[in-house]
C-alpha cells in the first residue's frame, strides 16, 4: 500500500468523508491522478474485508454491540439487509416471549394483592410483543429518514448500510425493554450505536452521524407535540 493510501485509510477511520478528503488532498498539492489511484488501491481490500468480516456469528455480534460497538461497525459491513433483519427478528421474538411469560408469572403472583399487579404486570407481556413489532416497523422508517440526512451531509454509504446500522443499533433497546422502566432509556444507547455505525459506513464525522441519528427522534417529538397542542386546542379552545 502506498503512503498516500495509508494516509487516506487513516483519515477514513477518523470519520472523514471521501469528497471532503479528496478536496483536502487537492488543496495540499497532491495530483488528482495520484489521489484517484490511492482511492482505487483501497477498494479491493475493503471489499475483501467486508466479505470476511460479515461472517461474524450472531452471538458474537450481540456481544460486540454491548461490549465493543465501534469495533462492531468496523468489522461488520454486509452486502444486504438480510442478516440484520434475521438477527432483529430472532432477538425480538425471544424477548417478546420472555416478556410475555414474565408478565403472566408476575401478574398471577400479584393479581389478588395489588392493583398495580393487575394493571401493570398483566399488560407487560402484551407491551413486550407490541414494542418488538413497533421497533421492527420503525427500522425502515428511521433508516429512511436518516439516509436522506446522511446523503445530504455527504455520506458515502448505500441505504443498506444505513438500514443495517439502524437495525443493529436498535437490538440492545429491544433486549433491554424486557426490564420495566429501563427500555426507554436504552434508546440513548441506540443513538450512540447509530453514531458509530453511520460514521463508519458513510465515512463522515461523528458530529454529522449523531445529527442523522437524532433527526428522526426529534421529528417524532415535534409531531407528537403538535398533535398534543392540536388536541388541547380542540378540547379547550
Amino acid at each position: 500500500m502506498s503512503k498516500l493510501s495509508e494516509l487516506i485509510a487513516s483519515a477514513f477511520k477518523k470519520g472523514y468523508g471521501k469528497d471532503e478528503l479528496f478536496q483536502i488532498l487537492l488543496d495540499k498539492g497532491y495530483p488528482q491522478k495520484e489521489i484517484n489511484s490511492a482511492f482505487q488501491e483501497l477498494q479491493p481490500k475493503s471489499a475483501v474485508r467486508t466479505s470476511e468480516e460479515s461472517s461474524v456469528s450472531l452471538g458474537k455480534k450481540l456481544g460486540m454491540l454491548f461490549s465493543a460497538p465501534q469495533e462492531f461497525f468496523e468489522r461488520v459491513r454486509e452486502e444486504s439487509i438480510g442478516k440484520s433483519i434475521l438477527m432483529f427478528l430472532i432477538v425480538g421474538v425471544a424477548v417478546a416471549a420472555i416478556g410475555f411469560v414474565l408478565g403472566r408469572i408476575i401478574s398471577s403472583a400479584f393479581q389478588y394483592n395489588s392493583f398495580i399487579g393487575i394493571n401493570y404486570f398483566g399488560l407487560f407481556g402484551f407491551f413486550s410483543v407490541f414494542l418488538a413489532v413497533f421497533y421492527f416497523i420503525a427500522t425502515f422508517v428511521y433508516s429512511g429518514v436518516s439516509h436522506l440526512i446522511l446523503r445530504w451531509m455527504g455520506g458515502q454509504g448505500d441505504y443498506k448500510d444505513t438500514y443495517n446500522a439502524c437495525t443493529y443499533s436498535l437490538v440492545p433497546a429491544v433486549i433491554l425493554n424486557v426490564i420495566p422502566l429501563i427500555g426507554f432509556f436504552s434508546l440513548i444507547y441506540s443513538v450512540v450505536l447509530m453514531t458509530f455505525g453511520f460514521s463508519s459506513y458513510h465515512r463522515i464525522s461523528k458530529g454529522k452521524a449523531v445529527v442523522a441519528a437524532l433527526v428522526p427522534i426529534i421529528a417524532v417529538v415535534v409531531l407528537l407535540g403538535l398533535f398534543l397542542f392540536y388536541f388541547l386546542f380542540r378540547a379547550f379552545g
